[in-house]
């Protein structure tokens, strides 16, 4: 699941805490301001509320068209509003003061290597215009998300090695504003797990499969006598020379639980991502933790398979 992240000030503008509306404000107000990081937070959301109701502002800030243009940004720093702009700082202060009824915020100056969000939009809306493109797909493959930052794009990758990244940059953008993550090939694996216990079992449906499958699949069952629990996420390792190392595996799972009564049994299944890092043979682990009972005791159940040419 691709997740593009813009920061949506509005939202925290318009609802305080528990979704209460706002009280309404004059702009021409004095906001009186606290010491603590929530208290200077609380005092940054009434400013950006009284500036977007002097523009009219109803989007996201950097992007919004009634956005004045010295306007090329906004975050909290340390529960401090940072505006990042562009142009004559004393003069957009002033004008900032008097539409906010407040000095308490920073300015950022933007430009040279400095990124404002508005900046990072515009490389935003390039790179999901040529991960779509078909000659891109084996790049696009790899890439599990990308969002605007403060001052960088980020880029999440499944597997974040030098030439992934090299990869990226040649075919879809090189810029000193992208910031890389995700997992590697070379990160040891020290977790150890247990087929079964207590009646609950973890096992693949074969002990083998092909180096070009793109998932692979278990079975877990409950013979407990009470309910187990789990989620969706689950982790790979793969061994390389006598040690186990972490396999990268798309990060983005569903946030939902599951039940699996006694004396039922559940299909799991994993995806292994064989266009992105070629699978070689040998042994692989599968971990899935779950909960027990009532008092949802965590057990880490791992199977071991292998794959093959």
């Amino acid at each position: 699941m691709r997740v593009n992240t813009l920061i949506w000030f509005v939202l925290l503008v318009l609802t305080g805490c528990g979704g209460r509306q706002m009280r309404g404000i004059d702009s021409s107000d004095t906001l009186v301001v606290k010491s603590s990081p929530v208290e200077k937070q609380a005092t940054g959301m009434d400013m950006l509320y009284r500036l977007y109701k002097v523009y009219g502002i109803s989007g996201d800030l950097a992007s919004d068209p009634y956005c004045p243009p010295f306007l090329k940004g906004v975050y909290y720093a340390n529960g401090m509003l940072v505006f990042q702009v562009e142009g004559d700082t004393v003069a957009i202060r002033q004008t900032l003061e008097q539409k906010t009824g407040s000095s308490a915020f920073h300015l950022e100056l933007t430009g040279d290597s400095l990124f404002s969000q508005k900046d990072l939009i515009v490389l935003q809306r390039k790179v999901r215009q040529r991960l779509a493109l078909p000659e891109n797909t084996d790049v696009n493959a790899n890439v599990v998300g990308y969002g605007v930052g403060a001052h960088h794009l980020s880029i999440n990758l499944i597997v974040n090695t030098s030439e992934s990244q090299q990869a990226f940059r040649k075919k879809i953008i090189d810029s000193p504003a992208l910031q890389f993550s995700g997992g590697r090939m070379d990160e040891p694996c020290t977790k150890e797990g247990i087929s079964g216990t207590l009646g609950v079992h973890l096992k693949t449906t074969s002990p083998s499969f092909s180096v070009q499958s793109e998932t692979v699949t278990f079975i877990l069952s409950n013979e407990s006598g009470t309910n187990i629990h789990y989620g969706a996420d689950y982790s790979l390792a793969y061994e390389r020379e006598g040690q186990w190392y972490h396999l990268p595996i798309n990060p983005n799972v569903i946030s939902i639980g599951y039940v699996l009564c006694p004396g039922k049994t559940e299909k799991l299944t994993a995806h292994l991502y064989p266009d992105v890092h070629p699978n070689n043979p040998g042994r692989y682990r599968y971990f899935k933790e779950i909960t027990i009972g009532d008092n949802r005791e965590k057990i880490l159940l791992m199977a071991e398979f292998r794959l093959e040419d």
